[in-house]
């Protein structure tokens, strides 16, 4: 985790997780044998005990033959509690459940899914409710939370008429968090995040008297960032996506600041902790090479995972080579603060 509280694996389309027909055993199986068959039982990767892990399902059949979706969520999440009663260890350890209403591809939208579903208030509602009654009913006893993420709406239209403030009030009667990314669907990383609305969001939800904890994203990369969002927001917490992927190591720094540290350290030594030390880089590869040996969806990222440790390697090379009088806090500075 390296300081994040809580991580995802990569998004799962329940469609993909649920068995079509046989047993759950043979099915889980076979789909385990064929790692680049797209199927969503090797995504799940919660292997590791010490590191809190979810899984990310994205309901993206919402037809009637699905019950618009509701059909199809309940049988993902079947197959989940199959799962964990096998002999794999990569599912044994999952400790939340997320709804994905974030994924901007097209695709996803042209789909009904994603977020386009965010305007059709009553069967997001009903998603809500599959979701809450299952973890009060599931026999996964690792389940500490279930929620969703959202963005602002589909499009900006979507957003002027703030479509996500009802999924806000649905999910304070049953989630226990809501993340929301403050962008609408037809935006990019380059477009400015709304912050305000991730506040309005937080506003709505208390004023019903919740308990959900309502979980702001977008373009949160330093210290700085995380403690403007807490206060500019007043959200409960912070999720970090693009930079954690660039430098896994910033989490430990973004999370000091979250818990109400400096974060911003001075000086030499502090300032080279921005990136890895060569020996920290090399263990956490190897680690990483074991742990993906046995693993079937580790196959499919193979290339990304090379090409990402390849590229940390220069960086840390690029960074300890600033460490010098008068360049090393602004060297990692920058690094800190520059996009993926």
């Amino acid at each position: 985790g390296r300081g994040a509280g809580l991580t995802w694996t990569e998004m799962i389309y329940a469609s993909e997780l649920v068995r079509p027909r046989g047993s759950a055993a043979k099915d889980l199986a076979a789909a385990r044998k064929s790692p680049r068959g797209n199927r969503g039982a090797n995504l799940i990767d919660t292997h590791d005990p010490e590191v809190l892990t979810g899984v990310q399902l994205l309901v993206d059949r919402t037809t009637a033959r699905d019950g618009w979706g509701v059909d199809l969520l309940r049988a993902a999440l079947e197959t989940l509690e199959e799962g964990a009663a096998t002999d794999r260890p990569e599912w044994r350890n999952i400790c939340a459940v997320d709804l994905n209403f974030g994924c901007p591809a097209p695709a996803i939208s042209r789909r009904g899914a994603g977020p386009a579903q965010l305007r059709r208030r009553s069967k997001i509602s009903a998603l809500f409710e599959v979701l809450s009654d299952w973890r009060r009913t599931t026999s996964l006893s690792s389940i500490g939370a279930v929620g969703a993420k959202i963005r602002l709406g589909n499009n900006a239209r979507e957003q002027h008429f703030k479509v996500y403030l009802p999924v806000a009030e649905a999910a304070a009667d049953t989630l226990d968090y809501l993340v929301v990314h403050g962008r609408h669907g037809e935006q990019r990383s380059r477009d400015p995040p709304c912050w305000e609305a991730i506040a309005e969001v937080k506003q709505v939800t208390s004023e019903k008297g919740s308990a959900l904890r309502v979980i702001g994203n977008g373009d949160v990369r330093t210290p700085d960032d995380v403690r403007r969002m807490l206060s500019l927001t007043g959200c409960d917490g912070v999720m970090v996506g693009r930079a954690a992927m660039r430098n896994p190591w910033c989490l430990s720094r973004l999370a000091a600041a979250a818990d109400g540290g400096n974060g911003d350290e001075e000086g030499l030594e502090e300032a080279s902790s921005e990136w890895p030390s060569p020996e920290e880089l090399e263990r956490a590869a190897q680690e990483n090479a074991a742990w993906s040996a046995d693993t079937p969806a580790a196959s499919r990222y193979q290339r990304f995972r090379e090409e990402n440790y390849a590229r940390l390697r220069r960086e840390c090379t690029r960074a300890a080579g600033r460490l010098v009088p008068g360049e090393a806090l602004a060297g990692a500075g920058g690094a800190a603060r520059s996009g993926p």
